[in-house]
């Protein structure tokens, strides 16, 4: 015995024949089914989402082709940089614990800013801008970083 089943075929024609067996077994997997299947498939999934977008924004691509390295440096420093745009909206969070690498640069990193260098500090101002109460908020206004390979000047981070 055969069941119509309303379902696109494999030539793209609206309806496909099943088996009565292969009805059942079907039938039989769905009642099984306890959500575990699509909670594995939608951790999979923003894993993949997270790569491709670090690929996309940081241009994985172009590095390659216009740098001699390996693939592999190129993945390990996307994944890197990633990672330093995840922790960025994890500590201003507001939503941004779980936004793109792109949207952080948009809303947080790209800015115009006045940098000044002295004997001892490196001083970067950042005009004003809607996010920076965020950047504020976290805190980046208090941090005093020093950087070893600029001869252990300290970086502080200032608005307007």
């Amino acid at each position: 015995m055969t069941t119509i089943v309303s379902a696109p075929a494999v030539d793209g024609s609206a309806w496909q024949l099943r088996s009565e067996a292969e009805w059942q077994a079907l039938m039989a997997d769905f009642e099984r089914w306890d959500g575990t299947q699509n909670r594995l498939h939608a951790r999979r999934m923003v894993i993949e989402n997270t790569i491709a977008d670090a690929i996309d924004f940081f241009h994985m691509d172009a590095l390659s082709a216009a740098v001699p390295m390996r693939i592999d440096l190129d993945v390990q420093l996307t994944l890197m940089a990633s990672s330093l745009y995840r922790l960025l909206g994890i500590r201003v969070g507001q939503g941004f614990e779980v936004a793109k690498a792109r949207t952080i640069f948009r809303k947080l990193v790209h800015a115009s800013a006045a940098i000044r260098i002295t004997g001892d500090e490196i001083i970067v101002t950042l005009g004003r801008r809607a996010n920076n109460p965020l950047l504020i908020a976290a805190r980046y206004e208090e941090i005093a970083q020093p950087i070893p390979w600029l001869g252990n000047r300290t970086l502080r981070i200032r608005f307007l």
